[in-house]
């Protein structure tokens, strides 16, 4: 009879050590992935947590009475950084509970940034940024107060995007301009900022659209003053808007045809810096563009004068092309007809205002 081999001692104590090993590895490995799974929820949490933190911008107006200037900065109050900043100044004045776009108001304005449509600056979280604003913002601002009796109220909308998700997102903020501190405070810090601010939101959405504008004949700000104009032989100034329609009649009584401003052609292609800027000597406003940096910024085309005629007068000038003479008349005096339409502006201009506040006396 056979009997079987007594287990080697050797291989019991070997079978007991791999025994052990597994009895330890298991709890190890499985540690290891409970530790792996905590980790990627800690991960997929974090993640889910950085998507939701949007920068938060905070901005301010100072004044420097030292230069007479107005100063503007914006601070990133938030978590997390603040990317591709991009800001834009409105203004908008009130007059009798109108609504005015003081679209030739001096403010910050930027058409093209050093190339880029989208993008001024990264504020890092807790950084500030300071805004350079026109120099003669704060002198405009008083020159409105006196003029008009007005509330003049700075909108800013500032957009930016997270670092993580790249989501653009957009602060707006208005200010209302306090005289006896001769800078803008915030609306929602001043007696009736929501009734101004409801007021503006109002227009915005209804219309219809009325504008503060720099107009040439009289170098000053004006109420609706029109950009494209005829200085008729009387004198007068008759608008030329897109929708008017004038005939071969009126086009023969005028002096000339004027327009006073042309705005730039903005393509994505430019490599520079487009913006406006304003001067005022001795009390006379220009408003005019100002181009640094590579790229051509061409105005935006004039519509020919004989493409707003009546139907009826464009079959009149096609059977007589003559009836328009030469197109845009210039008279041998036209600084002094020019003179003459001004001061019959003004004139006419007073009178208005004039009843504008008896109207809002009563």
């Amino acid at each position: 009879m056979r009997h079987s081999e007594s287990p080697n001692p050797q291989d019991r104590r070997s079978r007991t050590r791999w025994r052990k090993v597994v009895i330890v590895a298991i709890p190890l490995v499985m540690s290891g992935v409970g530790n792996i799974y905590q980790y990627l929820a800690y991960e997929a949490n974090l993640t889910q947590y950085q998507e939701q933190q949007v920068p938060e911008l905070d901005c301010r107006y100072e004044y420097h009475s030292i230069k007479d200037t107005l100063g503007f900065t914006i601070t990133n109050v938030g978590l997390v950084d603040a990317r591709g900043v991009w800001a834009t100044e409105s203004i908008f004045v009130v007059v009798n509970d109108q609504v005015y776009e003081g679209s030739d108001v001096p403010h910050f304005n930027w058409l093209v940034f050093d190339g880029s449509h989208t993008r001024m600056w990264d504020i890092s979280k807790n950084h500030e940024q300071d805004v350079t604003l026109p120099a003669l913002q704060a002198k405009a601002f008083e020159d409105l107060m006196q003029r008009f009796k007005t509330q003049l109220i700075s909108r800013w909308e500032i957009s930016c995007s997270a670092p993580v998700t790249g989501k653009r997102h957009t602060v707006e903020e208005y200010f209302l301009y306090s005289p006896s501190e001769r800078m803008p405070k915030r609306l929602t810090d001043t007696v009736g900022g929501q009734t101004i601010r409801n007021r503006i939101a109002n227009y915005l959405a209804s219309g219809p659209k009325h504008e503060i504008r720099i107009f040439g004949p009289t170098e000053d700000f004006e109420l609706d003053a029109p950009v494209h104009y005829l200085i008729m032989k009387d004198l007068s100034i008759q608008p030329i808007h897109a929708w008017t329609k004038l005939t071969i009649e009126e086009i023969q009584n005028s002096f000339m045809e004027i327009t006073d401003f042309i705005e730039p052609e903005i393509d994505d292609d430019i490599m520079g810096s487009l913006r406006y800027i304003w001067t005022c000597t001795h009390g006379r406003w220009t408003k005019f563009i100002n181009a640094k940096g590579k790229g051509l910024f061409p105005g935006k085309p004039i519509r020919m004068l004989w493409t707003y005629l009546t139907p009826e007068d464009v079959e009149r000038v096609k059977r007589d092309p003559t009836l328009l003479g030469s197109g845009q008349r210039k008279p041998e005096k036209e600084k002094e007809v020019i003179e003459k339409a001004r001061l019959k502006y003004i004139e006419g201009r007073a009178s208005f205002e004039m009843m504008s506040e008896t109207t809002a006396i009563h």
